[in-house]
Parts: C-alpha cells; structure tokens; sequence
C-alpha cells in the first residue's frame, strides 16, 4: 500500500514499455493517417474560411523511452491500470494557428469533426479555465479522441492515398506488418489546438518552470506569470489587428463589387477606390474575385498568367506605382482594366517570345501589373532602371517594343 491509502497498480514499466516498442509502428501509421485527415479537414476550410495563414501542423509518436519514464512516475503509478491504453497521447498532434481568430476556426471544426470520438474526461479547455478563474498562462485547448469504427469510415479515402500509403512503406521499412485500417480501433490520441505564440510559452515554460528537482522561487514564478500576461495580451493585440484588417478588406472587396457591377461606362473611373495604395490594400485588392478573374480571361498562346494569389505585396512594387504617380486603388484599377492598354502588353509579351522563340511561360499577377506600369509610362523607364524596380532585361524589351511600335 502507498501511503495515504492509494494502492499501487502492479505493472512492470519495463514490460510496458517493450510492448508498445512492439506495436510502435501501428501508432506512427495511425498517426500519419490521422495527421493526413486533418490536414485535409484545415485545407478545405481555408478555401471558406479567411484564415490569416495556414496553421502549422506537429504530430509524434511517443519514444519509448518517454512512455516509459511517464509511467514510472510515482504520481502516475496509481493513475494506470494498463499503461498503453490509459496513456491518451501515445500520439500526439499539435494544431498551431497564427492568431485567436484562427484558432477559434481550428477549434471548431476539430472539435466538431471529433465530436464522437472524444474522451470527455481527458479533454482540456485552458482558455476557459484560466479566464474563468481570472488567471494568466497557458491557453491551449486538447482534444482526446478515441478511433472507432465511423472514424474508420472517414480515414478511409486518406488511407488510400497513394502519397499516405508511400510514407506508410517507409514507417515500415525497417520492420512490421502491414497495419489495416480496423487495426487502428481503440488506438487514442491527443490534438493540442493553440497560437503560434502560445506553442512558444509552453516550450519555454516546461523546460524552464518544471525542472525535475528544481523548484522555482516566489520571484521566478512572478516573473513567469508576468511574462505569461504578456503572451495572452500579445494575441489579444494580434486579434484586434487581425480583426481590423479583416473589416478593412470586406469594405475594399464590396466596393470593388459595387463599381464593377455598375453599368459598363462608369468602370472606367475611380468612384468608391479611394483607398490609398499599400501593401496591405493592394493584397486585399488582388485577392478580389472579379480581379481574379480578369487575370484570368487574359489569354495568349505564348503565355499564361499564373492563378495563385500573390502571398505578399513588396516594398518595392509599392514604390514603383509611386514613382509613376499613381496614389489609390481606383488608379490600379484602372491600369489594369484598359483593354488597350492589355493587348500593348499581350503584343509585347508575344513579340518577344517569337523573337527569341521562347517556351510556353508563366507571368505572376505582379510581372503583369509591372509590364503594363512600364508600358502606361515609357518616359519613367529610365527612372524605374535606375531604382530596379523590373529587371534590367525585362525593361530592355519593353523599350525596344515601343521604339519598334513608334517606328511602324
């Protein structure tokens, strides 16, 4: 008997722990297989969903060792009665969105993809807890889940993967048979759902707040809680910006909708893109449906414009629309959406490749907007060459093309 009445469970951690070495593979294929599925799961909500970036996905396999060390734990001696299955993260996910809002998204949709396949009394809500209990600290939320027979189902076509089941093969180089999908039933995991920032306070907050043997003074735990303050206000701070920006770009994208549905002799103008051109503007202006679409109505049978959205407006294509004078959206709008101005740019494009009998290219949205800067306002070459706005070559065969044009 333990001290204080709690009977020790009788099993031998060394035993344990050489039967889950022998069945180890099985836990890395399920959770290859279940990283895969929520992979898929976060991907087909970014296509609805305004995400601020796609969420780092962490997922592991507990080392034997560690399981072993965990269950040799004299706190945790009288919480196990059969280690490999009352452990619940001998695979473990972690889901790390960059901001509040995007973890809310994640949260949600795990939450209710594993709705029927949680362990209640294992799953852990901080966020709640601590604002609850008007504490500062760790906010992360843990899903533990238990595969069943309808989550088979659902991991099925994921399983068929030809990609999945490649990296499956390789888990199984070194030895072990080959797992079926009912083999993974009653297999448990643990999907840990928090920022970015939060991720970094927790590493840094385990490896130094609970050292074996070491306990921190009153002073150091002060410091801790004070610095755990600060990464709570730091996401709120992040929300909030997120959250501004976000409302910004709905006005921009509805009066981009409001001019380009107005009649055909009023898209010409400027009227409701007042908005001034940065980075941040611009981005949200080239993410737009109706621009998407534009760019992809141009077509030539020497080139083709790429369809992915531009990740980031630079500094310098920012500067370079200043140097040509151009001041707000309604200006880009209008550069890009002059049909005259268009076909210079497809001649030009299509004139060089024939000329030097170039292969099929593709042109980023940006190299467009650039060449068709440069062919708006020929006497600004000189200019943009000097600041490397274009590169060097690419003004080069501008310039010969509209010498050439003035010459016929």
């Amino acid at each position: 008997m333990k001290s204080g009445g709690t009977k020790m469970n009788e099993y031998d951690p060394r035993e344990q722990a050489e039967l889950f070495e022998k069945d180890r593979k099985k836990y890395q294929c399920f959770e290859l297989v279940l990283r895969a599925y929520i992979e898929k799961e976060i991907a087909q909500k970014l296509n609805a969903e305004s995400f601020s970036k796609t969420p780092i996905i962490e997922s592991r396999t507990k080392e034997v060792e560690s399981f072993r060390k965990k269950i040799s734990r004299e706190d945790k001696r009288g919480k196990y009665k059969n280690p490999i299955e009352d452990v619940t993260d001998l695979v473990g996910l972690k889901v790390m969105p960059i901001s509040l809002p995007d973890e809310e998204i994640v949260y949600n949709l795990l939450n209710q993809k594993f709705q029927s396949y949680k362990i209640q009394e294992h799953c852990i809500d901080k966020t709640h807890e601590k604002k609850e209990n008007r504490q500062f600290g760790y906010l992360g939320r843990h899903l533990v889940i238990e595969c069943k027979e309808d989550l088979i189902k659902e991991l099925k076509p994921i399983y068929n993967d030809q990609g999945v089941q490649k990296q499956i093969q390789e888990y199984l180089r070194g030895g072990g048979s080959k797992y079926s999908l009912e083999d993974f039933i009653g297999l448990k995991a643990e999907i840990q759902i928090k920022t970015l920032l939060q991720h970094v306070w927790a590493e840094i907050e385990h490896g130094a707040r609970y050292k074996p043997g070491e306990e921190l003074s009153d002073e150091k735990s002060r410091t801790f809680d004070r610095l755990a303050a600060l990464v709570e206000i730091a996401d709120d701070m992040f929300k909030a910006l997120i959250q501004e920006s976000r409302e910004k770009e709905r006005k921009l994208h509805e009066n981009i909708t409001t001019k380009h549905n107005a009649p055909k002799e009023r898209v010409q103008n400027k009227e409701g893109l007042s908005e001034v051109l940065n980075s941040e503007n611009i981005h949200s202006y080239l993410t737009h449906k109706t621009i998407q679409q534009h760019f992809s109505n141009i077509k030539s049978q020497y080139f083709q414009i790429d369809n992915e959205k531009p990740d980031f407006i630079g500094l310098s294509f920012v500067e370079l629309l200043k140097i040509v004078g151009l001041k707000c959206i309604g200006d880009l709008d209008e550069l890009l959406f002059d049909d005259k101005l268009l076909q210079e740019m497809i001649n030009c494009i299509e004139n060089d490749h024939q000329s030097k009998r170039k292969n099929h290219t593709i042109y980023p949205q940006i190299l467009i907007l650039r060449i068709l800067i440069c062919l708006k306002y020929p006497n600004q070459i000189d200019k943009i060459k000097d600041k490397r706005f274009v590169d060097p070559r690419l003004l080069e065969n501008i310039k010969n093309y509209t010498i050439q044009k003035e010459l016929t």
